[in-house]
C-alpha cells in the first residue's frame, strides 16, 4: 500500500472520529433556553391565538412548553373575569351561591386542543424511538454490506453505503459508540483492501471543504438571529451537518474546525450573556413585586359600613392590579412563587372582605322587600274598609313607611313597586259611574274655550271675565280620559292666544321680569354656570312637585265614600291644580333659560 492511501485511511479515520466528537459536543454544549415571556401581561385574545399558533407548530417540544405557559395565563385571566363577574353581580343584588359563570367555554376548547397536543407529543416520541429502532437495525444491514464489499463482493458502493448511514440517524443513544467503532474499523479495513482513486478523492475533500465553509458561514450568521432558541436549534442541526459531510485536504481540517467552533463557541458565550440578562431582569422584577405587595396590604385591612366607600376603594385596587400586570417574569425559583401566592392572597382577601360587605347590604335590601311586601298586602286589604277616614290615614301612613322602608334589590325594584302602585291603579278602575259626571265636565270645559275665544284682550271688562274663566275651569272636575288631551290643548289655546295679545295679564308681566332677569344674569362673568345652577334646581322643584301631585290624586280615590267627599274632593283638586299651574310655570322658566 503506499503512503499516500496510507495517509489516506488516517485521514479517513480520524474524520470519523472528530465527526462523532463534534457531535458530542453539539450535545452537551448546547442545551435549550426557554425564553421567558410575560404572557400575563397579555390580553386574552391574544393568548387564545397564541395557544393556536403553538398547537400548529412542527416543533412539538417547543409548541408543549409554550402552549403550557398560555394554557396557564389564560386561566388565570378566565379566574380573573370570573371574580370580577362574581363582584359585578353581587353589587347588583345577587348572592354568590345563585352565580353562573359561562365565560369558561375558552378553557374546555384550550383544553382539549391541549389534550390533543399531549398525545402528539405521545405520538411523536413513541415514532422517534420506532425510527430510533429501525435506524439501528439500518446500519447493522449497512455494516453487514459493508463487510460483504471488503470481502470483495461488488453489490452496492462505499459512497452509497455512506448515504445509507447518514440517512440512518437517530439512533438509540446505547448503541452509537458501538456503531462507529465498527464503521470506522470496517472502512479501514475497505480502505486497506482497495486501491484508492486519489484523484477523485482530492475532487471530494475539495467539494466537502466548500461545503464546510458554508456550514462556518451559516453558524457565524446565527450570532444575527434574535431567537437564542431559534439559532441554537440551527447550530444543533449544522454540527450534524458538519459531521456528515467527508473528509477535506489535511492543511485546511483544523483551521475550518476551529472557525467552526468559534461560531459555535460565540454562540453559547451569547447565550450565557442572555441568560444572566434575564437573570438580572427576574431579579429587578422580585424586587419590584416584594415592594408592591407593601401597597395591596393596607388594603385587606380595610373596612367600612359605607357602599361608596367600598366602590372607591375598589377603583384603586383595580388601579394596582393593573400596575402587577405590568411586571414582567421573575423567575421560577421558589421565592418568585411565594411573591405571585402573596400577591393572590391578599387579592382574594381584599374582595372577600368586598363581598362580605355586599352581603350584609344584601340582606338588609331583603328586608326592605319583606316590609313593602307587607305594606302592599294592607293596602290590598283597604278595598273592605268600612271607615273610609281610617282607610285614607292608612293609606296615608302606607306611602310615608315606603318611601322610608328604603331600597330594594335592582332587579326587584320596578317590579314591587308596580305591586304597590297597581293598587291604587285598581281604585281607579271603580269610578267607572262617575263618568256621566265627567261628560258633563267636558262640556262645562268646551264652554269655557269657547267664551275665551270671544274675549276682546284690550278690554278690561273682558280681561275681568278671563279671570272669572279661569276660576271656573279650576274649579270643574274631571274629563273622560280620551277627552283629556284635546280639551287641555283647545283651554291652552285659547288662552295663550288671549295673553298674546293682552297687555295687562299679570302672567306675561311675569314672564318679562324673568326674562330680564335672565338677561341680567347673562351680564355676569360666570352667567354659565348661574344658569346651569338654575337649571338643575328648577328639575328638581318639577319633579319634587310631579310625585307630589301623583300622591294627591291616588288620595282622591278614598274620598268617593265620605260624607264630606265633595269637600275633600274639591280640597285637593284645587291643590293639584295649583300644584300643576307651579309646574307649568317652572317649564316655561326652564325652556326660556334653556332657549338662552
Amino acid at each position: 500500500m503506499t503512503t499516500e492511501q496510507n495517509n489516506f485511511i488516517a485521514e479517513e479515520t480520524e474524520v470519523a472520529q472528530n465527526q462523532l466528537a463534534s457531535e458530542t459536543i453539539a450535545t452537551e454544549e448546547t442545551r435549550e433556553i426557554v425564553e421567558e415571556i410575560d404572557y400575563k401581561s397579555w390580553k386574552k385574545e391574544d393568548l387564545l391565538k397564541g395557544f393556536q399558533e403553538a398547537a400548529k407548530s412542527g416543533q412539538i417540544q417547543q409548541a408543549i412548553k409554550t402552549a403550557t405557559k398560555i394554557k396557564t395565563a389564560i386561566e388565570e385571566k378566565v379566574q380573573e373575569e370570573k371574580l370580577d363577574a362574581l363582584n359585578k353581580f353581587i353589587e347588583q343584588g345577587g348572592i354568590e351561591d345563585d352565580f353562573e359563570f359561562k365565560g369558561q367555554q375558552a378553557l374546555f376548547e384550550i383544553e382539549k386542543e391541549f389534550k390533543t397536543l399531549k398525545n402528539k407529543q405521545k405520538d411523536f416520541f413513541n415514532d422517534l424511538n420506532r425510527k430510533k429502532q429501525a435506524n439501528y437495525q439500518t446500519r447493522l444491514d449497512l455494516l453487514n454490506t459493508l463487510r460483504a464489499l471488503v470481502d470483495g463482493q461488488k453489490t452496492i458502493t462505499f459512497k452509497q453505503i455512506q448515504e445509507e448511514w447518514k440517512k440512518a440517524s437517530p439512533i438509540p443513544q446505547e448503541f452509537n459508540e458501538e456503531l462507529w467503532a465498527n464503521y470506522n474499523a470496517l472502512s479501514n479495513r475497505y480502505y486497506d483492501n482497495r486501491n484508492i482513486d486519489f484523484e477523485l478523492k482530492e475532487l471530494d475533500k475539495k467539494k466537502n471543504l466548500e461545503l464546510k465553509l458554508e456550514i462556518c458561514q451559516k453558524a457565524e450568521a446565527l450570532l444575527s438571529e434574535n431567537s437564542i432558541n431559534k439559532s441554537l436549534d440551527s447550530l444543533n442541526h449544522l454540527h450534524r451537518e458538519y459531521k456528515h459531510t467527508g473528509p477535506i485536504p489535511e492543511e485546511q481540517k483544523e483551521i475550518v474546525w476551529q472557525r467552526f467552533k468559534a461560531a459555535s463557541d460565540a454562540l453559547y458565550v451569547k447565550r450565557d450573556t442572555f441568560l444572566q440578562q434575564k437573570q438580572t431582569e427576574h431579579l429587578e422584577n422580585l424586587a419590584k413585586k416584594k415592594d408592591f405587595l407593601l401597597k395591596l396590604e393596607p388594603f385587606t385591612q380595610f373596612t367600612s359600613d359605607v357602599t361608596e366607600d367600598w366602590k372607591k376603594k375598589l377603583v384603586e385596587f383595580e388601579v394596582l392590579q393593573k400596575e402587577w400586570a405590568l411586571f414582567g417574569f421573575s423567575g421560577k425559583e421558589d421565592e418568585a412563587k411565594e411573591i405571585g401566592k402573596k400577591y393572590w392572597e391578599l387579592t382574594k382577601t381584599f374582595f372577600r372582605n368586598k363581598n362580605e360587605h355586599y352581603k350584609k347590604v344584601f340582606d338588609v335590601l331583603q328586608e326592605n322587600v319583606v316590609k313593602k311586601e307587607g305594606f302592599i298586602a294592607i293596602a290590598e286589604g283597604l278595598s273592605t274598609e268600612e271607615d273610609l277616614e281610617k282607610a285614607i290615614k292608612t293609606v296615608i301612613d302606607l306611602q310615608r313607611k315606603w318611601k322610608e322602608a328604603g331600597h330594594v334589590p335592582f332587579k326587584l325594584r320596578d317590579k314591587i313597586y308596580d305591586r304597590f302602585k297597581k293598587v291604587f291603579d285598581r281604585k281607579r278602575g271603580e269610578e267607572k259611574e262617575k263618568e256621566s259626571e265627567y261628560e258633563e265636565n267636558l262640556v262645562s270645559k268646551q264652554a269655557i274655550c269657547n267664551q275665551l275665544a270671544t274675549l276682546d284682550p284690550n278690554s278690561k271688562e273682558s280681561y275681568s271675565i278671563f279671570k272669572q274663566l279661569l276660576s271656573e275651569w279650576k274649579s270643574i272636575g274631571f274629563v273622560p280620559k280620551k277627552d283629556l288631551s284635546s280639551i287641555q290643548t283647545s283651554y291652552s289655546q285659547a288662552v295663550k292666544t288671549f295673553l298674546d295679545s293682552s297687555t295687562q295679564n299679570e302672567d306675561e308681566k311675569r314672564k318679562i321680569k324673568l326674562s330680564l332677569e335672565i338677561e341680567d344674569l347673562k351680564s355676569k362673568p360666570d352667567s354659565k354656570l348661574i344658569l346651569q345652577k338654575k337649571e338643575g334646581q328648577i328639575k328638581g322643584r318639577i319633579k319634587g312637585l310631579e310625585t307630589e301631585a301623583e300622591t294627591l290624586k291616588n288620595n282622591l280615590l278614598f274620598f268617593a265614600r265620605s260624607k264630606n267627599a265633595s269637600a275633600l274632593a274639591k280640597d285637593v283638586e284645587d291643590k293639584v291644580l295649583v300644584i300643576e299651574k307651579q309646574i307649568k310655570q317652572l317649564l316655561e322658566e326652564l325652556n326660556l333659560i334653556k332657549s338662552i
